[in-house]
Formats: structure tokens, sequence, C-alpha cells
């Protein structure tokens, strides 16, 4: 574990007493705990994955509630993006994945052990190529039509926006569906891009020499770009990676409100104006 404060992080053997205190009420004693906790990066997932007895249910659900100030601690002091924000990132897709994987993390319930964002993105591909997926169209059959994506309507929650979680086979909202989509073509070299349409994110790709829309909240269908025009009577705007980042966030920031995770939900709105 890194260190994300002055004070140094805790040791297992602390973080076991830690684990003792936490149905304490006294205040004193849920001052320390915060205070250490605060210390963390905000994962305790490998060391609870090595301890011998497993975490019941409610004591795993009150460490994610108390790690998440850790966790937004790391998320304000890794996140850098350029002076001129989402504009300057262009097509930089590396740039945006890398903010996106701050994001998986700082969503992660720093409690389950599970695989990063890119690493499981990366067995999502090997996993596609052992399948023979040839192109953005098989791409498309090969997540949707079968039980691989699980696009989940409202009402969403924070957890639906995980793209780690998503390419687990979890649960996952229409616009982290697109995302995960996008990335996952890019790493595999087909031809894709995010599209913004009517407040919405989707994909476009080719196929048969035409242009075709992707609607994850529709799970993920596919329709003639030219039929998607006329039915819906919406321009659909080819968007870069770093708009699509701001429209995630927006997204993320609305769920948050409405869980009243206020202090999570006002990161996140400092971090779309360092975008917009």
């Amino acid at each position: 574990m890194r260190e994300t404060n002055q004070t140094h992080s805790p040791s297992p053997e602390e973080l076991e007493a830690i684990l003792a205190l936490l149905d304490d009420s006294t205040p004193e004693v849920g001052d320390y705990v915060a205070d250490r906790l605060a210390a963390t990066s905000g994962d305790l997932e490998e060391w609870i994955a090595s301890r011998t007895t497993p975490l019941p249910r409610s004591t795993a659900d009150r460490l994610a509630v108390l790690l998440r100030p850790a966790r937004r601690t790391v998320l304000e002091a890794d996140w850098q993006v350029p002076a001129s924000g989402a504009d300057s990132l262009a097509d930089d897709w590396e740039a945006v994945e890398a903010l996106l994987r701050l994001l998986s993390d700082f969503l992660h319930d720093g409690v389950t052990l599970r695989q990063p964002m890119s690493d499981a993105l990366d067995l999502l591909a090997e996993e596609a190529v052992e399948a023979r997926v040839g192109s953005a169209a098989a791409l498309r059959v090969w997540l949707f039509d079968g039980t691989r994506m699980k696009v989940r309507q409202e009402p969403l929650r924070a957890e639906f926006l995980d793209i780690a979680a998503m390419a687990a086979g979890e649960e996952g909202a229409a616009i982290t569906a697109c995302l995960l989509f996008l990335l996952l073509a890019r790493r595999m070299d087909f031809d894709a891009e995010g599209i913004l349409s009517g407040g919405s994110a989707c994909c476009r790709i080719h196929y048969s020499g035409e242009p075709w829309m992707i609607l994850p909240a529709e799970n993920g269908i596919a329709v003639r770009a030219h039929d998607f025009m006329r039915q819906t009577d919406q321009a659909f705007v080819p968007a870069p990676p770093g708009d699509l980042l701001v429209a995630y966030l927006r997204q993320l920031c609305r769920v948050l409100v409405h869980e009243e995770r206020a202090e999570d939900a006002r990161l996140v709105k400092r971090l779309i104006q360092s975008l917009v």
C-alpha cells in the first residue's frame, strides 16, 4: 500500500485491530479509525484476501464506506489533465483510459479482490481473439448477444459505472458498455467511434460498406445509421474520447448525488470542471 499523506499506512497488525473497532460507537474511537484508514490508499483487497478468516459481509460493507475518503484523496492527487481540458485529449485514448482507470479504482469498494480495469480489458480482448472475433460487428455480437455484457437500465448505482466490474461480467450502465466496447475495439484494431446523441452515448461501426449504430442502452442492438437518424429525428455527433469522458463523469455525478454521496459528487464535479 502506498502512503497518501504524511502519516504512515497502518500495518497488517494494526488493520486487524481496526477491524475489531468498527462497531465501537465511541467518538474518539471513530475518529481514530477514520484517521488510520485515511492513511491507506483506500484499497485493502490484497490484505483482506491474505487473511485466513473471510470478512463478514456486514464488516466488508462498513469498511468499504470508511475507505471512501482515502480513495477520494488518491483520485484527486492522481488526476492529471492538460490545461485546456477535454479538447487537448482529442483522440488520445491512452490518456483517457488512464483517467478511466483512476475512476474505476475510485468506484471499487476497496475490499473485494478484482483485476484492475486495463488488465480486465486485456484479458477480455485475449478471450475475444481466442473466440476468433474478427471485426467490430462480430465484437458487438460476441459482447451483447449473450450473457457477457449485462446493461442495466434505471435506477443506476455508482458501481454500474465501474468499467472493470463490467469487463468481469457484472452489470453496467449503457455508457459503461459504450466505453468498454470502444476500449476493447481499440485493443483489437477495429474501427469504431463514440457518438453522443440526445444525451446518450453509442458507438458507430462500419459493416458491409455502411455505417451502423450500436445502441448500448438497448442492449447493444445495431441499426443502420441512416435509419437511426430517421427514426429518432436526432443528429449524431462523433465524440472524441475526451467528450465521452465528460459525459461519463456527468452521469456518475448524477448517480452519486442520487445516492447522497455528497463528498464523492463534489469531487467528481471538480473533475468535470478540470475538463470543461
